[in-house]
């Protein structure tokens, strides 16, 4: 297996792609010659495209605005079941053409899907006492939930309920809750938004009030590629806005349907901060209708109150779940 990267014909914005299992010249020269064929069938991943009796497994196909080629995993007569690339939507009655080579690889920019997006996350830490405010640790639960409608045009309406932290410890419980919502100008490469929400006001007081609060969101890069998102916090505070802090999150594909994601971040409003990195793997599907993300991270948080001194800090980890209906 050769590690090379490459970029086919078709790569011609200058996006780089990450290619797998290359074959040989040896290997090149057994594959079959180039045919056209039709998708017939469509399922969560995969296609069956005919005729197709010449292919060969692992030689590529290529789908209409795909800089990847899929890949060929089973041939039945004249029928062969092609494993699609990531963000690649297909319907039946498109063309595709077999390709000379191998299928399969990495792209760090896919395309961009329109389509509903759910997603939830829960993470539990164990937590220590500091700062001698609290006589015992206890257990903080961190509870994340998103949704996401994309358009057809550049426009995506996103309800986030970017954390909610319930730190049980004693004398009292410690809670952080910032959920938002709003539009966003959202292309393939780029998104840009703005929401409005609530964020809970840790000022002292043993239950948090609640701020009025105007979240700026901006992304670089691709969805399901290389992507920095980052949120920034400011929240009505005592009759003026406050810049509270900020979140972000870095993720990068390290192999086909793999990521490693780092996030991390901190508000001074509403006394919660966490840092952790983690893996997101696409278990079912091709990032299209039907498909299932899971992720696992593991981390630690902090939630606070200020001017109390009131202090936990632990480590954890947590799993979550996308699916795309």
């Amino acid at each position: 297996m050769s590690s090379r990267a490459f970029a086919d014909g078709s790569a011609t914005d200058g996006a780089s792609i990450f290619a797998q299992d290359l074959p040989n010249r040896e290997d090149l020269a057994a594959f079959p010659q180039a045919a056209v064929a039709t998708v017939v069938a469509v399922r969560p991943g995969e296609v069956d495209v005919a005729p197709l009796s010449v292919a060969e497994i692992t030689q590529g196909v290529r789908f209409t605005g795909s800089r990847l080629l899929g890949r060929v995993i089973r041939v039945d007569g004249t029928v062969a079941t092609v494993r699609l690339p990531v963000d690649v939507r297909v319907h039946v009655g498109e063309a595709v053409t077999l390709e000379h080579t191998s299928g399969g690889g990495v792209d760090v920019i896919p395309p961009r899907l329109p389509g509903l997006s759910l997603s939830g996350e829960i993470r539990t830490f164990a937590i220590f006492p500091f700062f001698n405010s609290l006589a015992n640790g206890g257990v903080q639960t961190l509870f994340s939930a998103e949704a996401i409608y994309r358009f057809e045009f550049p426009l995506a309406l996103h309800a986030t309920l970017a954390h909610a932290s319930l730190a049980f410890t004693s004398p009292s419980n410690l809670a952080a809750v910032d959920l938002s919502a709003g539009p966003s100008f959202d292309t393939r490469e780029f998104e840009l938004g703005l929401f409005l929400g609530v964020v809970s006001v840790n000022d002292g007081y043993v239950s948090a009030a609640a701020g009025f609060a105007v979240e700026p969101f901006m992304r670089l890069g691709a969805v399901d590629g290389i992507s920095l998102v980052g949120t920034m916090q400011t929240v009505l505070v005592s009759g003026s806005m406050q810049l509270a802090g900020g979140f972000g999150e870095l993720s990068f594909p390290i192999a086909n349907r793999y990521w490693w994601f780092f996030r991390g971040g901190a508000s001074t409003v509403d006394g919660f901060a966490n840092l952790d990195f983690g893996v997101r793997a696409l278990v079912r599907g091709n990032g299209d209708h039907g498909s299932v993300f899971v992720r696992f991270s593991f981390g630690g948080a902090v939630t606070y109150f200020n001017p109390l001194s009131e202090t936990v800090i632990g480590p954890g980890g947590g799993v979550g779940v996308e699916v795309r209906p």
